[in-house]
């Protein structure tokens, strides 16, 4: 039995840029020609062909198959005129749906999104793109909020800061030696963004800091407090680096000091919850 070719005439092609899943099984980028055979319990056999150019499906051949899934077909809200939608968007997935009367067939495709990003950009960066410090930035930026391909991202963000220096080039560079693990290297590039840094920015640039070199994040947070002595999170902030460095008794201080200060609640009860662990009588 012939497939149908899912719409009219000519092959119904469809176009794909990249390599996808299709309801799991692996479809490399190309063009195909898109038939399907429908059963009577509904079930689908949707068959994406190597063949673009043939007159329907009269003379399709199945060795030309690139890939065959199975899906099945659900009543849908009647639709006058075939046609192709896509829908359900979840993540990396996305689901192509062909309407027609009162029938939906439904196709899950899914990307590869950040591997997929990451040959655009580097494409990208070879072009015009590359000589721009907003550019370079907003692609060690994609590195870092995914966690991936952190040594490109570096790169990016040292050519960013080298042309165009600012925090944004210098504490990208800093957090993702910093997902490297990379502590001594992750410092050395936060140093240079302190010069660009708001006070918040400094706190989380310690924040980030804290798990890999405490002593320098502990430089962060006095510094903080030092140019900012009436503000309690500072102070709050301090202490919990003086606990990550074993210095309790300091840390007992830097508490104490935010809890004097009328802080925010959220400061006030995570002073509170490290004086209590510190076995601190704060009542």
């Amino acid at each position: 039995m012939a497939p149908w070719r899912a719409g009219a005439n000519e092959n119904t092609i469809i176009t794909l840029s990249t390599d996808v899943m299709v309801e799991g099984e692996p479809l490399a980028a190309g063009s195909y020609g898109l038939h399907m055979v429908l059963s009577e319990d509904q079930s689908v056999t949707v068959i994406f062909s190597k063949n673009t150019s043939s007159w329907g499906s009269f003379w399709y051949k199945e060795e030309e198959d690139a890939l065959r899934v199975q899906v099945q077909a659900e009543e849908a809200p009647h639709t006058e005129l075939l046609t192709y939608d896509w829908v359900a968007y979840a993540g990396n997935s996305a689901t192509l749906a062909l309407s027609w009367e009162k029938l939906r067939i439904p196709i899950q495709f899914e990307v590869d999104l950040v591997n997929t990003v990451m040959v655009n950009l580097r494409d990208e960066m070879r072009g015009q793109a590359g000589f721009s410090a907003q550019a370079q930035v907003a692609a060690a930026n994609f590195c870092y909020q995914n966690q991936t391909h952190q040594k490109e991202g570096i790169a990016w963000a040292q050519q960013s800061g080298a042309a165009q220096p600012s925090f944004n080039a210098f504490a990208l560079e800093g957090l993702l030696y910093a997902q490297l693990e990379q502590g001594t290297e992750a410092a050395t590039a936060m140093d240079k963004a302190l010069a660009y840094a708001s006070p918040p920015q400094v706190n989380f640039l310690a924040y980030q800091l804290l798990p890999l070199n405490p002593e320098k994040a502990v430089e962060y947070f006095q510094q903080n407090v030092k140019g900012n002595p009436e503000n309690p999170n500072f102070h709050d902030s301090l202490g919990e680096g003086y606990l990550a460095l074993g210095q309790d008794r300091d840390a007992i201080k830097s508490f104490r000091k935010a809890l004097a200060l009328d802080p925010p609640q959220n400061v006030r009860e995570n002073s509170e919850k490290n004086l209590r662990e510190l076995g601190v009588d704060i009542d």
